[in-house]
This record gives structure tokens, C-alpha cells and sequence, in this order.
């Protein structure tokens, strides 16, 4: 599967590459939202694993995520976020993601996701 992560973080956006790439998958990287867009309508891919908040002042994984599939409709989306207010939840769920994983990261729930299981059993 063709995945794109989308994280300001460069060693979550790391070790998200590796536990993917060492699943099979093949993983491009962005650290803005413009740069997951421009990336996706280029090359669109499979999946867009989007952090939710990616600098104070900058566009948002939201933003990201609805650009993305606006472009491309059949990109999945799935949110990673430390953020679990009920304003952030709300804006994320806007995006109809296929799940919202919980910061910090979690390799089994994060490969569970990938694979497409429903929001209620990876969140």
C-alpha cells in the first residue's frame, strides 16, 4: 500500500517509515500540510496518515486531510494526534477519518489502521 504521513515530528515521521516499510508498505514523507497535497495530487496515494496539529500558525492535518480527498476521493485518511478535546475530535471526525490514533504512537493499533479495521477497535 502507498502510504503518506504527514507529521511535523521527524522521529514519530521515522519510526511511523519504519514500523510501515517494515510492513510492506511504501511510505512518502511531509512535514506541511502544502506538502502532502501537493505530493498527493501528483501521486496520489492509498492512505494519508495526518497529524492533527502541525505548528502554531501553520494549516492543520485537517486541512490536509480535506484537500486530499477532494483531489482524490479514494485516499483513506487516518488522524494521529495528542489532542483529545472535544473541539479537535470534532474537526478531525469533520474529515471522516477511518480512525484516530492516540499520540503516543502505538505500532500494533497503528498497523491495525493501516489494514482498514473500523475507528471503534483501533482508537
Amino acid at each position: 500500500m502507498r502510504v503518506l504521513i504527514l507529521e511535523d515530528e521527524p522521529l514519530i515521521s521515522m519510526a511511523m517509515t519504519m514500523i510501515l516499510e517494515e510492513a510492506g508498505h511504501r511510505v512518502t514523507t511531509a512535514e506541511t500540510a502544502e506538502g502532502a497535497e501537493a505530493i498527493n495530487r501528483v501521486d496520489p496515494h492509498d492512505l494519508a496518515i495526518c497529524d492533527y496539529n502541525l505548528g502554531k500558525g501553520r494549516r492543520d492535518g485537517v486541512d490536509a486531510a480535506l484537500a486530499m480527498t477532494r483531489d482524490n476521493p479514494k485516499t483513506r485518511i487516518i488522524f494521529q494526534s495528542a489532542y483529545r478535546d472535544q473541539v479537535s475530535l470534532g474537526r478531525m471526525v469533520s474529515a471522516m477519518p477511518e480512525a484516530i490514533l492516540s499520540k503516543p504512537l502505538d505500532e500494533a493499533k497503528l498497523l491495525r489502521a493501516v489494514v482498514g479495521h473500523p475507528l471503534s477497535e483501533v482508537a
